[in-house]
């Protein structure tokens, strides 16, 4: 069970679904409807929200991720911040 949750498939897809608060998808949908919202029937106006929501909520997360997440925790560790090695050489040093 830990060899299957520990493949990288897992850790790629894992990483940036922490990012999904910072793009919900219910605001990407708010926007979509608020755009196409007036003038399609419902099932055209759902298809139309769901072809736009799939992709568009998963490549936020992974811009958010990659650009924002991944180097605020490096810098935080380097820092010290995480008891990182900042945080050894003091330990160190003391």
């Amino acid at each position: 069970m830990a060899v299957t949750l520990s493949n990288r498939v897992f850790h790629i897809t894992g990483e940036p679904s922490f990012s999904l608060p910072d793009s919900p998808p219910g605001l990407v949908a708010a926007f979509v409807i608020s755009q196409y919202g007036h003038g399609p029937a419902a099932p055209l106006r759902f298809a139309i929200v769901v072809a736009v929501v799939l992709p568009t909520v998963p490549l936020l997360s992974w811009i958010t991720c990659n650009l924002i997440e991944i180097p605020r925790r490096r810098a935080a560790s380097s820092s010290g911040a995480l008891g990182g090695p900042a945080l050894e050489s003091v330990k160190r040093s003391a």
